[in-house]
């Protein structure tokens, strides 16, 4: 009888997250069907300025777009008025020590404030999935929204 090393095991373990984290994403995306999406790569962002422009570009904010975070939230707030279920943000989130931790905060922040009202006022959800780069590879972690579009999986 052999047994596994650690090296199998780690393997095996990281194959079976990322086929369960294949299929949670697969229902998150069915569940959104309908929603428009959106898909923000942050992986070169460092500071305030930049974040607010890739957000605005993405995002198609209007040229009156302010720049600033209030601006962000009204903008967002803009977005729950489209003929649409929604919408999905895709992320792909700078890594720890390339984007300010306060500004990363803010923007959590900021999407956080505009997924409750888009519950709360027009009855519709605001998605956020996010897909950090790991040392393993592509992982994900979900979801800010109103209310839950998918149950955790079964242990």
């Amino acid at each position: 009888m052999s047994s596994r090393t650690d090296r199998e095991y780690h393997s095996a373990h990281r194959e079976m997250y990322h086929a369960r984290t294949d299929k949670i994403l697969a229902r998150i995306l069915k569940a959104c069907d309908g929603m428009s999406v959106y898909e923000l790569d942050l992986r070169t962002v460092q500071n305030e300025e930049p974040l607010l422009r890739a957000i605005s570009n993405t995002m198609n904010f209007p040229e009156y777009f302010g720049m600033n975070w209030d601006a962000t939230i009204d903008c967002l707030r803009e977005l729950a008025e489209l003929d649409t279920d929604g919408v999905l943000l895709q992320i792909r989130p700078a890594t720890e020590d390339r984007l300010e931790l306060p500004v990363w905060l803010r923007f959590l922040g900021c999407v956080q404030d505009a997924a409750q009202e888009f519950e709360s006022d027009f009855g519709k959800k605001l998605v956020v999935v996010f897909y950090p780069e790991t040392s393993a590879g592509s992982g994900l972690a979900v979801v800010l929204g109103g209310t839950k579009l998918v149950r955790p999986p079964k242990r």
